[in-house]
């Protein structure tokens, strides 16, 4: 969200706006536990933004337990 900012001893606030949209991994809120999902540039000029890839296949993880044990079988 962006928002104007004018004047000289009072400050005038403007309405907020969105300054883009993006499509974040999961969905705008961050579940707890997480960081954000952005990063400004040290400028303040760029976002880094955490996004889907478009077309991606999921591949599920096989987590193997006591495999040193299957070894010696």
């Amino acid at each position: 969200m962006a928002v104007s900012i004018s004047g000289d001893s009072a400050a005038n606030v403007g309405t907020p706006h969105p300054l883009f949209e993006a499509n974040f991994l999961n969905g705008p809120q961050v579940s707890a536990g997480f960081r954000a999902q952005y990063e400004p540039s040290a400028d303040g000029q760029r976002f880094l933004i955490n996004v889907p890839i478009e077309g991606t296949v999921t591949v599920p993880m096989t987590v193997v337990l006591n495999w040193r044990e299957a070894l010696k079988k």
